[in-house]
């Protein structure tokens, strides 16, 4: 049972790992913004790439005091007006 938690644990510990070093490597290659320089323009290049979960990252940087369910509304809308 012990082995079952820690092997669980472990999973999530390298799945934050790796957005961690993926946001790193996407910011080195100019396709995320810098910490501090995010903006709704890197928000809609993010939706035109298809990255949802990091225009998502993106748009709570920039509006801190929203909720995750205000943040995905608002993503959701900003990507049916760009279809549009």
């Amino acid at each position: 049972m012990n082995l079952i938690i820690i092997f669980i644990l472990l999973i999530i510990f390298l799945g934050s790992i790796f957005f961690i070093v993926r946001i790193a490597w996407l910011r080195f290659l100019g396709i995320y913004p810098l910490k501090g320089k995010e903006c709704l323009e890197n928000v809609k290049k993010l939706l035109i790439r298809n990255e949802y979960l990091l225009a998502l990252k993106c748009y709570r940087d920039i509006n801190k005091n929203l909720s995750l369910k205000q943040a995905r509304e608002d993503i959701l809308t900003i990507k049916a007006n760009l279809t549009s």
